[in-house]
């Protein structure tokens, strides 16, 4: 049975939504080229830059947990972080 790490989970949960919203802005912003003003166009292209940067936070913090926590995705790191 695997066992794993809840602030791991939660922190994957977070990427996951992250990169959903992303994407979701970025198709978004593409649809409305050539449909919107240029002001509109920044407008939207600015807050797709702000989820672009909200998914790399998340993916950091992620890393950073994995590697500071030992609950990366080797096995044997897992497990060792389980035996404790």
């Amino acid at each position: 049975m695997k066992v794993t790490c809840p602030e791991k989970r939660v922190l994957q949960d977070r990427c996951t939504t992250s990169s959903h919203v992303y994407a979701e802005s970025l198709a978004f912003l593409s649809a409305k080229v050539g449909t919107v003003s240029k002001q509109e166009y920044e407008r939207l292209h600015s807050i797709m830059l702000h989820f672009r940067k909200q998914l790399e936070m998340a993916r950091i913090e992620l890393e950073k947990h994995k590697t500071e926590h030992g609950c990366g995705d080797d096995p044997k790191a897992m497990a060792a972080t389980n035996a404790n």
